[in-house]
């Protein structure tokens, strides 16, 4: 009887080892990707350890219905750790991490943890700026369709320069704003130009790429009526400015500053005036971006400054034959397309495009080309 007792307890004991030996499945979370929220890089997860467990089985793909992961090489990664940064994948989508803790043969059931994946910033928006009789600036641009995560702000940036980079010195992040336009009152002066970039956040935290610059001037506060004009001489060699006003300028200076860095006075201080007119001659300027200031007051004290820029290009533009192509044998009426393009760092833009033909060593005109994009 007694060995009957003891042969039952041995194998009830059997019985309980398998219970004794069952390991918990882990419990997940993540800092990076909490449930329901678009996440971008990187991708961690963590759970708490699971006693008994010597190590953890995971796996991230695409498939919600993966079956516990097995422990082998190229189907499931190995951790001894309790948490883990998965490499990033390659597009954006719904993932799933899969995870089992492991003891010698025995293992958990599997957790199935679903997060959601952005791993590129909005496309580039259009941006427009134009400015308000009461010297603020209007910014609007077009929305920018994310695909994943959607857009959750655009970052604003303001130079007082052309052809700025957002990281520049003397560039201002002036706000992160939602939505699709903005105003800006902050800190502008009158009779001003400034250059605004934006930049799009998607909700995932990813940056897009830097939208075109645009170039506003604040209206001025005044009653001079003041018309500023720059135009470039015949020659091409010297800059003709000229001063209007419809009543006397009472107080005031014009300074430039020139493209490596000097500052060139036209005149301060002197007696009340109504017209002006000097030359500039480019002869000794490098080619860049000049700056004009005016300072310019009324008699009763209104301040009426104005600035101006002038792009100073002395790069070539170039232009490639589109249609007809070379020695192509033509007749009838022939249409004439060509691909125009302005060269070097700061591009005044192509003005126009003439036409010529070759008549027995003669050059002739046949007109200017009309713009189709």
């Amino acid at each position: 009887m007694f060995r009957l007792s003891k042969l039952f307890f041995l194998l009830a004991l059997l019985l309980l080892l398998p219970a004794a030996f069952a390991l918990d499945a882990p419990v997940v979370s993540s800092d990076t990707h909490p449930p329901g929220v678009w996440g971008g890089t990187p991708i961690v997860f963590k759970w708490a350890a699971i006693a008994g467990a010597t190590h953890y089985c995971f796996v991230l793909d695409s498939s919600a219905e993966t079956v516990a992961p097995d422990c082998v090489p190229d189907t499931a990664a190995f951790t001894k750790r309790t948490d883990v940064d998965v490499p990033p994948k390659i597009r954006s989508d719904e993932y799933f991490f899969h995870i089992k803790s492991v003891s010698g043969s025995v293992s958990s059931s599997t957790t199935t943890y679903s997060i959601k994946l952005d791993i590129g910033g909005p496309p580039v928006p259009l941006l427009s700026a134009t400015p308000n009789l009461d010297g603020s600036i209007d910014l609007s641009w077009t929305e920018a369709e994310d695909d994943a995560s959607g857009v959750k702000a655009h970052e604003i940036y303001r130079c007082n320069l052309p052809n700025f980079g957002i990281y520049d010195e003397g560039v201002s992040l002036i706000v992160k704003v939602a939505g699709l336009s903005f105003n800006d009152s902050n800190n502008l002066w009158p009779g001003y130009a400034y250059y605004y970039k934006i930049r799009p956040i998607d909700n995932a935290g990813n940056l897009g790429q830097t939208s075109n610059e645009v170039r506003a001037i604040t209206v001025a506060k005044c009653d001079l009526g003041i018309s500023f004009s720059i135009n470039l001489s015949d020659d091409k060699k010297h800059l003709l400015l000229g001063l209007r006003a419809v009543d006397k300028i009472a107080h005031g200076w014009l300074k430039a500053t020139l493209p490596d860095g000097g500052i060139y006075t036209f005149f301060a201080e002197q007696v009340p005036f109504t017209d002006w007119n000097s030359e500039f001659d480019l002869n000794q300027t490098k080619e860049g971006v000049i700056q004009f200031y005016l300072s310019a007051k009324e008699f009763f004290g209104d301040n009426c400054d104005q600035n101006k820029e002038f792009i100073y290009d002395i790069t070539s533009p170039v232009i490639q034959f589109a249609s007809p192509k070379y020695n192509e044998r033509v007749s009838e009426t022939v249409a004439l397309q060509v691909k125009a393009f302005d060269q070097g760092n700061f591009k005044s833009g192509i003005k126009s495009v003439d036409f010529f033909v070759d008549e027995n060593n003669h050059w002739k005109s046949i007109g200017s080309g009309a713009e189709k994009g």
